[in-house]
């Protein structure tokens, strides 16, 4: 049998991926379709320093130093902040970055809708996938992860189910994903 013929795990076949040009999002840290994750107690600036990468990739800006060479669409999940709060921290973080007219910025969109879902739930996450494929963006912000699913954080089975669903509506595309993640002592 040659597993080269089924498989990807000859050294020739990763020569052709390392040579592959990578998509990027945010030039030299972010590709598409990664995901990451920012993690830290509650109310250190998760959503702030989430929200600050939105601006900066929907603008094609600078984001702590990595440069954005061209401007992406960026979906923010938002199931945690209200409207009023959460553009006032956009247009104050817009204005301290020196990114012009914030309101002109039309590749930054954010869905308050939801205050809480489930993404296990198939009707539930139909919606969330009906969102996303509308949108297309090229970069979804899920904040705050604990508010989108009912599972058992600490179950490391349950927590993979809830993982998976949150890639399913951005797979086929290669949309990169940010969660913003509480840790809890």
């Amino acid at each position: 049998m040659n597993n080269e013929k089924h498989y990807n795990f000859s050294p020739a076949a990763g020569l052709i991926s390392s040579q592959q040009r990578p998509n990027w999002v945010v030039d030299n840290l972010i590709e598409k379709g990664e995901q990451w994750i920012i993690n830290g107690s509650p109310k250190t600036g998760k959503s702030m320093l989430a929200t600050q990468l939105g601006l900066a990739v929907a603008s094609g800006s600078v984001f702590l130093n990595w440069e954005i060479k061209r401007p992406a669409l960026v979906l923010y999940m938002d199931f945690e902040v209200n409207d009023r709060l959460f553009w006032q921290r956009y247009y104050t973080m817009s204005a301290q970055t020196n990114l012009g007219d914030a309101k002109n910025i039309k590749t930054f969109l954010r869905c308050g809708d939801y205050k809480s879902t489930d993404v296990l739930d198939p009707m539930a996450s139909q919606a969330i996938i009906d969102i996303v494929n509308d949108i297309q963006p090229d970069l979804i912000i899920w904040d705050v992860l604990a508010r989108m699913h009912n599972a058992e954080e600490n179950n490391n089975g349950e927590m993979g189910q809830v993982m998976r669903a949150l890639t399913i509506p951005s797979y086929e595309r290669g949309v990169a994903r940010l969660l913003r993640y509480d840790r809890h002592p």
